[in-house]
C-alpha cells in the first residue's frame, strides 16, 4: 500500500514482511497474506511481532475503517493524519517541515470540499480529488542548491503556500548572492548542462 510506505507511516521492508505473512499454527508453516488482512490481523510470524510502526498503523487504520459510512470522509481523513504521527514529525523539521503541513491541510481542504459537493460518494469524491490534482500546473525550472536541496524557481500553480514561496525564493537568493549574480532563469540553465557533465550545480566562470 503506497499510503503504508509514504512519510505518513512510514513502513520499511521489516514491517510490510510481518504484515505479508501468515503462520499456520498447526504446521508451523509461513505463506503469503494480503497487507489488508496483516493489517487486521493480530498476528504475526515469530521475529516479526510487536513493531511499533506497524502497531500504530493497524490502530489508527482500523479505527478508520470502523468510522466509514458513520462520519464524513473528510473527517476521517484529517483524523488519520493527525493520529498517524505525520504532522508532528513534519514539526520537528522546522520550517520547511511546516510548510509541507500547510500543504498537506491543503489537500485535505480538497476532500472536504469534493465531500461537500457530492456527498458520501467515494468514487465522486476521489474523482473530484484527482482533478483538483490534475489541474495544477507543472511546476517551473528545478534549481539545485549548493547543500544539495532542490529550490522550485517558478512554482506555476502548485498549491505551496506564502510561506513555503518565500522560504525557496529566500534560498535561491542566498545561493545567488554567494555566486555574485543575479536569480535569473540563467543559474537553471547552468544546472542543465553541469548535470550533463556529472555535476549536480553550474556555477559561473
Amino acid at each position: 500500500m503506497p499510503l503504508l510506505a509514504s512519510p505518513m507511516f512510514a513502513l520499511g521492508a521489516q514491517e510490510f514482511l510481518a504484515l505479508a505473512t501468515k503462520l499456520d499454527e498447526q504446521t508451523g508453516e509461513t505463506s503469503r497474506r494480503n497487507i489488508d488482512a496483516g493489517i487486521m490481523s493480530d498476528f504475526d510470524v515469530p521475529g516479526l511481532q510487536d513493531l511499533p510502526l506497524v502497531t500504530r498503523a493497524r490502530e489508527v487504520l482500523r479505527y478508520a475503517l470502523r468510522r466509514v459510512g458513520r462520519d464524513s470522509f473528510a473527517a476521517i481523513a484529517r483524523d488519520v493524519v493527525n493520529a498517524s504521527g505525520w504532522f508532528v514529525r513534519l514539526a520537528q523539521r522546522g520550517p520547511e517541515g511546516k510548510a509541507i503541513a500547510a500543504n498537506v491541510l491543503k489537500a485535505l481542504d480538497a476532500v472536504a470540499e469534493a465531500e461537500a459537493e457530492f456527498g458520501n460518494s467515494p468514487r465522486s469524491i476521489a474523482l473530484a480529488f484527482d482533478r483538483f490534482l490534475a489541474g495544477k500546473e507543472a511546476p517551473g525550472p528545478l534549481n539545485e542548491e549548493g547543500d544539495g536541496a532542490v529550490r522550485i524557481m517558478n512554482m506555476g500553480n502548485l498549491p505551496f503556500t506564502k510561506e513555503l514561496r518565500d522560504y525557496h525564493m529566500g534560498k535561491i537568493a542566498e545561493r545567488a548572492a554567494f555566486e555574485h549574480r543575479k536569480a535569473t532563469f540563467q543559474m537553471v540553465t547552468d544546472d542543465v548542462y553541469a548535470i550533463s557533465k556529472g555535476r549536480l550545480v553550474g556555477r559561473p566562470r
